[in-house]
């Protein structure tokens, strides 16, 4: 009577966090590179498979002998394992096969648009004058300009936004308009997919998801608790109309008072 058999598989075993970090220890003290390639091959499978890893396991790195972190739920970080694997014993082909076929280069467009100061201004309004990516209170755009009209050496501004000319509240405070999902990545370019957020946040966000960052949307504000010096600004161009004053500050206090009178009260 012939015993029943059955093939072995590795990732079979891997059952714990110390398993995995055992098992590439061990492939790794051998100093067999396709040894190594099979194992870290393994632990990529494992990765893709119902996780029964709850934390993250560690591999020791064999060129500054320190250890990695290596969630296994993450298929992506688990995909470049499996491609560095196929590399690690000359299987180029297959390599480019892999990216092809789990984690595929998709371009990009580049979808940015330009909106006049009254479609960002009823925005800002909607939102309150709020970040709706951090909760922080923002400043109308008029009265930072005004503010580096007034005060130029000690509140500069660049036109072209240098780093090195703008007083960092044009980076903190200004705000912009963001799409929530890119138009690059499939969102709407309309209000529905419009919130109001800073230059720094807006630079930061990119052409990545709200997922990707580990981001939230925080709750539009109220106009009657902060307008963004929205009136201060409007108070000081009425009583100063007969001055010198910039034709960009006389462009938003008329997108401001247009807005604004649009909006119903509280």
């Amino acid at each position: 009577m012939k015993t029943p058999t059955s093939v072995w598989n590795s990732i079979d075993h891997l059952d714990s966090e110390e398993a995995v970090a055992a098992y590439v220890a061990a492939a790794v003290e051998d100093g067999d590179s396709a040894v190594l390639a099979a194992a870290i091959t393994d632990v990529a499978r494992l990765a893709k498979l119902p996780a029964h890893l709850t934390t993250s396991a560690t591999i020791p790195n064999c060129d500054r002998q320190e250890e990695i972190a290596i969630p296994p739920s993450d298929t992506k970080a688990a995909t470049i394992a499996e491609v560095c694997a196929a590399l690690a014993s000359d299987r180029l082909d297959h390599a480019a096969s892999i990216v092809r076929r789990d984690y595929p280069f998709t371009p990009l467009a580049n979808a940015a648009r330009r909106c006049s100061d009254r479609q960002a201004m009823r925005l800002f309004v909607r939102d309150g004058f709020i970040d709706r990516y951090t909760g922080r209170r923002l400043v109308f755009p008029g009265a930072l300009r005004l503010l580096s009209h007034l005060l130029p050496t000690e509140f500069p501004f660049h036109p072209n936004w240098k780093s090195d000319v703008c007083h960092f509240a044009f980076y903190e405070l200004f705000p912009t308009i963001d799409h929530i999902v890119p138009v690059s990545r499939g969102g709407a370019d309309d209000a529905s997919n419009w919130v109001t957020t800073s230059m720094l946040r807006n630079a930061a966000k990119a052409n990545f998801t709200l997922e990707e960052l580990g981001w939230n949307i925080f709750p539009p504000g109220a106009l009657a608790r902060w307008d963004g010096m929205t009136s201060w600004f409007l108070a000081w161009m009425d009583r100063n109309s007969a001055t010198d004053i910039p034709d960009y500050l006389r462009r938003w206090a008329v997108a401001a008072r247009f807005e604004i009178a649009r909006t119903p009260s509280p």
